[in-house]
């Protein structure tokens, strides 16, 4: 608390010119409103010269004490609330405090003070408070948790323009090292409803183990292609070609005439001999003629 001051202020105040009403809240809620708006004026233009040296605040805190008027049974709050409307109002409008909302106004409190015959009035202490606001850091780091996170994604799910948004969830997972959400609109079946996200491993492939390779087939192998046996692979071209022209001659030397009874052979034709001369020059291969067929008209 840094400072405070006191203002007398009334609790009855002129509704017209000749007519007086207290400023309490039976009688404030049967008012007419152009009465209120009078004694509301009334009780401003009275007020506000006793404000004029007091000092500007930002926060207050105000006490009334109530001091009535005759022995009746007063109740303190009746008189209090609108004795409290009308002057923090009209501090407002002096300029003593920016507004009278709960951040300038911290605290009202009300007491009774005791009797005061024909002069019914109410003592307001202001009591300015020195409360000074820390100032948030502007950097700052604000960690959500998981549950922080699925709510936020929920309402931003329902936020979406899609059918059935309003049941909207989302479920998180975790797949390759990444956070995956997938949004369940309706009665779609939820894996992962609530809790943590679930974490989905993939296995790894199992790894091809290396077979040695077999020492007698390594070392078959290399005597295969290693060349040393030079008789078995030049008999195996030969024969090759042997084969190649046997099938290339043999339909050739099978052929007769038609009608040759006497089986006589056809001569070759000079193509036959010149393909017959190229096989032997290419393939080193000695052809066998085929032998002549016997008939009826041999003679032994």
């Amino acid at each position: 608390m840094r400072d405070s001051y006191s203002v007398r202020i009334p609790t009855y105040v002129n509704v017209s010119k000749k007519t007086q009403k207290a400023v309490n809240l039976n009688i404030y809620r049967n008012l007419h409103h152009h009465h209120l708006n009078t004694q509301k004026k009334n009780f401003a233009d009275e007020v506000t010269p006793l404000l004029r040296d007091k000092p500007k605040a930002e926060q207050i805190w105000i006490h009334y004490t109530i001091y009535a008027p005759s022995n009746r049974r007063l109740d303190t709050m009746n008189v209090g609330s609108i004795a409290d409307k009308y002057f923090s109002d009209t501090m407002v409008e002096a300029g003593k405090i920016p507004d009278d909302n709960q951040e300038h106004i911290v605290l009202s409190t009300f007491s009774f003070g005791g009797l005061s015959k024909m002069d019914g009035h109410a003592i307001a202490t202001v009591h300015i408070l020195d409360i000074t606001k820390e100032k948030e850091p502007e950097n700052m780091r604000i960690l959500l948790d998981h549950d922080d996170i699925q709510t936020a994604l929920n309402a931003f799910a329902k936020s979406l323009q899609l059918p059935n948004a309003e049941s909207a969830e989302v479920e998180l997972s975790i797949e390759d090292d990444e956070i995956v959400a997938e949004v369940i609109l309706g009665n779609a079946p939820v894996k992962n409803k609530g809790g943590r996200p679930r974490k989905t491993t993939r296995k790894a492939a199992p790894k091809q183990e290396e077979v040695a390779n077999d020492p007698e087939e390594s070392a078959g192998s290399s005597d295969e292609g290693s060349g040393t046996d030079t008789d078995s692979g030049s008999s195996d071209t030969a024969e090759t070609d042997a084969e190649d022209t046997a099938k290339t001659t043999a339909p050739a030397e099978g052929k007769t005439k038609k009608g040759n009874l006497f089986g006589d052979e056809e001569s070759p034709s000079s193509d036959s001999e010149a393909k017959t001369e190229d096989s032997q020059t290419k393939g080193a291969t000695k052809v066998v003629k085929p032998t002549k067929k016997s008939s009826i008209f041999d003679v032994d």
